[in-house]
């Protein structure tokens, strides 16, 4: 029998910089995201459209080096579901003393981190791409379904398009990259109903398309990184104005019946 998932938890203070980790004991999935983190607007963008939806008690699914969950802990709640001890310890390192966060050590393709107490149940499951490393992604939805207190909501970010997969993908553990039915088929199946359900990013199909099948780069480039986050007010003016065809992005939020 499984051991049961441990929570850790702290006292009152507040998280302290990404620069203070050592990035060298990291694996190539976790440095990614510490390279991801000076795309400080896309993050803020990212935020922006998850905030309508989040309440007073989150779960943050594979929150990795916790790009996002600096932005959400501030005045709620964020329990944070990691799988990887690296990840966890940096999460700790960096949020452990806070009151209102917790480390839930559990894989989301299982069952034994959900709390059958259903008072205890999550308001909001935050999911952001994480899904993609998931080998058995309908069985994750299930679980954050399970997870979540009756009206709750899922939102769900996960990268788009198989014909731009390659050597980044590859080298941070990507499975899968989703066309927009395929979300919204598993998302169903898993028993959500869907609220939204978009394309975003359309501009950073191009740079991951050079920089993943042309280059064949392992981490992003800095210059085309910080090219594209300065670049971040545009293309979301535009994306707020028209709907785009396709995009880098699968954007889907969802909620529990």
């Amino acid at each position: 029998m499984d051991a049961a998932p441990k929570t850790v938890t702290g006292g009152q203070s507040e998280p302290f910089d990404l620069s203070r980790i050592n990035v060298d004991s990291l694996s190539d999935d976790l440095r990614f995201l510490v390279r991801m983190a000076k795309a400080h607007r896309y993050l803020d963008w990212i935020f922006s459209l998850m905030r309508p939806y989040l309440g007073d008690r989150i779960l943050e699914v594979g929150p990795g080096i916790g790009l996002l969950t600096s932005r959400m802990v501030a005045d709620r709640h964020v329990s944070a579901l990691e799988v990887d001890p690296d990840a966890a310890n940096v999460l700790l390192q960096r949020f452990g003393a806070m009151s209102n966060f917790d480390v839930v050590s559990g894989d989301v393709e299982r069952k034994e981190w959900i709390d059958e107490n259903t008072t205890k149940r999550y308001d909001t499951v935050v999911c952001v791409n994480v899904l993609e490393h998931v080998v058995e992604d309908i069985t994750a939805l299930e679980n954050m379904h399970k997870s979540l207190r009756s009206g709750g909501y899922l939102f769900l970010f996960v990268p788009a398009l198989m014909a731009i997969f390659g050597t980044l993908d590859s080298a941070v553990g990507h499975k899968r990259r989703y066309s927009l039915d395929e979300v919204s088929t598993k998302v169903q199946s898993a028993g959500f109903e869907i609220q939204e359900i978009s394309y975003g990013n359309v501009l950073g199909v191009p740079a991951w398309f050079w920089s993943s099948r042309i280059t064949r780069r392992s981490m992003p480039n800095t210059s085309i990184l910080s090219l594209f986050d300065r670049l971040v007010p545009v293309w979301t003016w535009i994306e707020s104005k028209i709907r785009v065809p396709i995009g880098m992005t699968v954007i889907c939020i969802a909620r529990k019946r």
